[in-house]
């Protein structure tokens, strides 16, 4: 495999610095700061992240119902392609109260 990059890269010279210029930059683009809550890598096809708010004792933004054993969830759902931010929605969990 190595040998057959070096002979593409020595034959097709103009056409690979074409192809790394635009390379580079599409990969630059879809790659951004690590955050916890997002996926790692978010740069091929469709890509999603899934979690809770901060915020409340438990670490997860939650409200609690009339009934105190009862709670609200929140969660931020975020889905991409090709590394740009299509789509984010707030998602609410009603659940028991852990706290």
């Amino acid at each position: 495999m190595g040998n057959f990059v070096i002979l593409f890269v020595k034959k097709y010279k103009r056409l690979f610095a074409i192809l790394a210029a635009v390379s580079i930059p599409l990969i630059a683009i879809g790659y951004e700061a690590p955050n916890p809550c997002e996926p790692d890598w978010k740069f091929f096809g469709w890509s999603y992240s899934n979690c809770g708010l901060d915020g409340g004792s438990q670490g997860v933004g939650h409200s609690h119902l009339p009934d105190p054993k009862r709670c609200v969830y929140y969660f931020v759902d975020v889905k991409y392609f090709f590394g740009f931010k299509i789509e984010t929605r707030i998602r609410t969990v009603e659940g028991n109260c852990i706290d």
